[in-house]
């Protein structure tokens, strides 16, 4: 068989590829990965972040030079203060809306609960903690093209919150993949984020974009251990910490998804992470966007005997055949957010 032949192949298998990460381990685990809830339903500050410096902005450059500069040339959210709501607590700037993004940042430097609610077409809503005092945090307009009304909220106490700052303005989303290419509040990544160099260095010298996905897989499901401490710990309003992850090398299902959906958008692969439930209990996945396939979700992976689905966060931990089972039944997920 000729070269060519065999890369032929070797690409058909990679492109029926499902990258779905899960936290299933067993049914009882998935109780640990907990994600958005309603306005009514505030989280504590989150675990291990540092309020006011997203992303790792304090961090060391660890970008590697013998890499070149284009490994890191991916866009990053901005906010150039062109079209602003603010007020002496709180600021929105939605200039770059057509890129399918907007930037809020506290003033007020308390511990008092803040969180950001995004209400978009049909009434659909998102919300998000906003740390006290921060930096500019970039947030998605999930919903598409139409009205969204995007605010502030300040918890008073128990359930209750009062308006901080609110605004309404009609989106337009030029470039359909320009959010799911781009950092957001649970996707943080910048040029100085262990994962970018990381990614950078696995896909050196790799032009498919499929064999890019799959060398990132690899990296991921060798590199990364179920934490049943923060399982069985985590809170609502838990938000992943990428550089935190990577040195620790164990989290939870939602670590594992935020982690490759920002190797892969700084690779400039489209890339969705998916929140939803799979069978009755919250969880957290991808899938990825190829030229030649589409959105890649629901398919399977060849590996040599069988196809089977791809989970990273159940292929590092276990091989329970009634796990595989589960998690090979495309019928069991169930997508409701994507950032």
């Amino acid at each position: 068989m000729s070269k060519k032949s065999r890369r032929n192949i070797t690409r058909r298998i990679i492109a029926r590829k499902l990258i779905v990460i899960s936290c299933l381990l067993a049914v009882t685990i998935i109780s640990g990965c907990e994600f958005p809830g309603s306005l009514n339903t505030p989280g504590p500050t989150t675990p291990g972040a540092t309020p006011g410096t997203p992303g790792g902005l304090t961090t060391p450059p660890t970008t590697d030079p013998n890499l070149p500069p284009s490994y890191y040339d991916f866009p990053e959210p901005e906010a150039p203060g062109i079209s602003v709501k603010s007020n002496e607590q709180a600021i929105i700037d939605y200039s770059n809306s057509n890129l399918g993004y907007f930037m809020a940042r506290s003033l007020v430097g308390t511990q008092t609960l803040f969180r950001v609610l995004i209400i978009g077409p049909g009434e659909q809503q998102y919300n998000f903690i906003l740390q006290p005092n921060s930096d500019f945090q970039a947030f998605p307009f999930p919903f598409g093209n139409g009205t969204y009304t995007v605010g502030v909220y300040e918890n008073i106490e128990g359930d209750r919150y009062s308006t901080v700052i609110a605004h309404s303005l009609d989106v337009t989303i030029t470039d359909e993949f320009a959010p799911f290419l781009r950092s957001n509040q649970y996707v943080d990544f910048n040029k100085n984020t262990k994962a970018v160099s990381k990614a950078a260095e696995l896909v050196a010298g790799i032009d498919d974009m499929l064999e890019k996905v799959e060398a990132i897989y690899d990296f991921v499901i060798s590199n990364f251990t179920y934490d049943y401490e923060l399982a069985e710990a985590v809170q609502s309003g838990y938000v992943p910490d990428l550089d935190a992850f990577m040195e620790k090398g164990k989290g939870i299902c939602f670590d594992y998804a935020s982690l490759m959906t920002a190797m892969l958008r700084s690779q400039g692969i489209p890339t969705k992470l998916v929140i939803g439930y799979v069978g009755d209990v919250y969880h957290a996945w991808i899938s990825v966007y190829s030229d030649e396939h589409g959105w890649i979700r629901g398919i399977i992976r060849f590996d040599g005997h069988e196809w089977t689905r791809m989970d990273p966060t159940y292929t590092s931990n276990s091989d329970n055949p009634a796990i595989i089972a589960f998690v090979g039944d495309g019928a069991n997920y169930h997508p409701i957010f994507f950032f």
